[in-house]
C-alpha cells in the first residue's frame, strides 16, 4: 500500500461512511483508473469517489 492510497481511503472513509478496509479498496480502485468494482460489501448502485459499485449478486 502507498502513502497516497491509504491517505485517500482515509478521505473516502469519512467522507461516505464506509469502513477503513472499504474505502482502501475503493481507493486502491481509483489509483488503478477503475470505473466500477464489484463487490457485495457495499450498496449496489452507489457511486464512491466515482467509483460504481456493482453488487455481482443481485
Amino acid at each position: 500500500m502507498t502513502l497516497e492510497t491509504h491517505e485517500r481511503g482515509v478521505a473516502l472513509a469519512e467522507r461516505h461512511c464506509v469502513s477503513i478496509d472499504d474505502a482502501m479498496i475503493v481507493a486502491a480502485a481509483q489509483l488503478a483508473g477503475c470505473q466500477m468494482l464489484y463487490t457485495e460489501d457495499l450498496r449496489d448502485g452507489q457511486a464512491i469517489g466515482g467509483i460504481e459499485i456493482v453488487d455481482p449478486y443481485r
